[in-house]
């Protein structure tokens, strides 16, 4: 953990006290939400791993619980912190050694549908965009099922995205129980609509230049977007050929995938 964010993380004032709201956001949004993404998938055998764990989850909640007495609503944070809190994660699973017996005393708890999963069948997963530090909640395909481990294709994003996950992980749910909002608001962009983007490293603010069907695989074809990470407007402090704006240059627009957590 990196000098600042363990700062942050035992003494959580300070990111009210002493960082800006630019900086806030980029410690929310990517540096504090990718180490714990990390840490819930992190393996390890080192005999004081678990006593150091320990001690970062303790500022982790220690944080979370300080956003919520200053009322601020970090959704991704707040998304990320979840998993912490999950039974199953690698973190608990692998490290804290939750006897098999346990496993599946809760495993049984409103689960009986993930074993019924099977080739063809349609889930919520998490996706990850290796290129970049985003991940989130999309649509899959089980391809193919090995035993409890599933062949998910993301049908409406590149097939680097496709992976393999355990029927148990956390990181499956049922269809349309973590994306059915998201993906009917995907549904009306349309050219010229204006969105958040992450350009890979921080999110901005973005508008659609244009739409196309694009076959990224034999048999896929997904809809992506041209984006401008930039915002026309009468005070902007940039300019170009289509008049003032502000954010980022026609050198770093791209095509992204609509349905990409990117969008």
């Amino acid at each position: 953990m990196n000098g600042a964010l363990h700062a942050v993380v035992m003494n959580p004032s300070l990111i009210f006290e002493k960082m800006d709201a630019e900086y806030r956001k980029f410690f929310f949004d990517t540096m504090a939400t990718g180490a714990l993404k990390a840490l819930t998938r992190e393996k390890s055998r080192d005999e004081k791993y678990l006593e150091v764990i320990a001690n970062i989850l303790e500022g982790y909640t220690r944080l979370f619980l300080e956003l919520l007495k200053r009322g601020q609503y970090v959704p991704v944070f707040f998304d990320a912190m979840k998993n912490v809190f999950e039974h199953d994660s690698i973190l608990h699973n692998y490290n804290y050694q939750i006897s098999e017996e346990e496993l599946k005393r809760i495993r049984s708890a409103n689960q009986e549908w993930r074993r019924e999963l099977k080739q063809g069948d349609m889930v919520d997963a998490i996706i990850d965009e290796a290129s970049s530090r985003c991940s989130g909640w999309s649509q899959a395909r089980i391809e193919s099922v090995n035993s409890d481990v599933l062949h998910l294709e993301f049908i409406y994003d590149n097939k680097s995205a496709d992976r393999y996950l355990d029927r148990w992980s956390v990181e499956i749910s049922q269809f349309e129980t973590k994306t059915k909002e998201i993906f009917e608001w995907k549904k009306t962009i349309e050219v010229g609509s204006f969105i958040d983007c992450n350009d890979k490293t921080s999110w901005n603010k973005a508008h659609i230049m244009e739409l196309k069907d694009q076959e990224v695989a034999p048999g896929r074809t997904i809809k992506v977007g041209f984006i401008a990470y930039r915002i026309y407007q009468e005070n902007g402090t940039k300019t170009d050929e289509k008049g003032k704006f502000e954010g980022w240059s026609s050198r770093f627009d791209e095509w992204v995938s609509i349905y990409s957590p990117r969008i």
